[in-house]
């Protein structure tokens, strides 16, 4: 499997609490997404990734889901980084064009007033890359 820029690959920890912990580490890695494997007979594997909502799919004998790291945690990587590797972060990250990450990383930055600068940055590229404010509906086409 060739490497991707901000992905990590990693065994599918057996319950949900070091799931979160794997994803909270790699998220203070700097890295967007953890794409983890079970054998696809594994009940306690399917139970954590069924518990955090997540699509998997099977290959070889194995399930593989793609899980997006930590959201306080990817913010907090992307306050300590200068405008131009955000945007180079976020370039990287396959969910980038998802509206539910989005909102979902607004939603965490509303509990966090001192990274205000960072919520305003996250809108302005939201406004660049849909033309719309978040959370705002497309204008129907004419």
């Amino acid at each position: 499997m060739p490497q991707q820029v901000g992905v990590a690959h990693s065994a599918l920890p057996h319950d949900e609490p070091s799931t979160r912990a794997l994803l909270a580490e790699a998220a203070a890695q700097g890295l967007h997404t953890v794409v983890v494997t079970a054998p696809e007979n594994d009940e306690r594997a399917l139970s954590v990734l069924r518990e955090l909502r997540a699509e998997w799919h099977t290959e070889n004998g194995q399930v593989i889901a793609q899980l997006d790291t930590d959201a306080q945690g990817q913010l907090a990587h992307l306050w300590g980084l200068s405008t131009q590797d955000r945007a180079a972060w976020l370039a990287a990250f396959p969910r980038a064009d998802d509206p539910n990450w989005w909102m979902h990383r607004l939603l965490v930055l509303n509990h966090h007033p001192e990274w205000a600068p960072l919520k305003d940055w996250l809108v302005d590229e939201h406004v660049r890359l849909f033309g719309r404010p978040p959370g705002r509906r497309r204008a129907p086409a004419s």
